[in-house]
C-alpha cells in the first residue's frame, strides 16, 4: 500500500511574497517584512501616537501608519524638542508595530546666539541648557 502526501504548499496559500513551508499535514508561511498572519494576508500597522504638549504631529491621533512609514513631531514656536538641536523628530513605523522614536518633550527654547559663545551647540534639556563645545573647547 502506497501513502500519498499532499503538498500543502501547492495551492500557493502564502500571500504578499510568504514563503511557504510543507509541515505534513499542514503549511507554515514565513512572511516578507511587513506582514504577518497565517498567511501573511494582514499588513503591520503602528497606531499613531497622540501629539505631544505644546507640539503637532503630521498624522491624526489613532490613525494606523503601515510600515517603514514616518511620522513627524514639530514643537510650537518658541519651543523645541528636548535633548535635539531642532524642533522636529521623525519616528518609523516598526515591524513590532512600534515607533523606532518616542513621543518628545516639547520645552521652551531657552538658547540664543549668545548660549555657547559661539563655540559649540545649545541643546535644551528640560528644565536647563547645555553647550555641546566645538573640538578645543569646553
Amino acid at each position: 500500500m502506497e501513502i500519498c502526501l499532499v503538498d500543502q504548499c501547492d495551492h500557493m496559500p502564502c500571500k504578499n511574497g510568504g514563503t511557504c513551508i510543507n509541515d505534513g499535514n499542514s503549511y507554515i508561511c514565513n512572511c516578507t517584512d511587513g506582514y504577518e498572519g497565517n498567511d501573511c494576508s494582514i499588513r503591520i500597522q503602528c497606531v499613531v501616537p497622540s501629539a505631544p504638549n505644546n507640539g503637532t504631529i503630521s498624522r491624526e491621533s489613532g490613525q494606523l501608519v503601515p510600515y517603514k512609514e514616518n511620522i513627524r513631531y514639530r514643537c510650537n514656536d518658541r519651543h523645541v524638542v528636548a535633548y535635539e538641536v531642532n524642533n522636529f523628530l521623525v519616528a518609523t513605523c516598526q515591524q513590532n508595530k512600534q515607533w523606532t522614536k518616542d513621543t518628545p518633550v516639547c520645552v521652551v527654547d531657552d538658547c540664543n546666539p549668545d548660549s555657547c559663545s559661539g563655540r559649540g551647540t545649545c541643546i535644551n534639556q528640560i528644565g536647563r541648557t547645555i553647550c555641546e563645545c566645538d573640538e578645543g573647547y569646553e
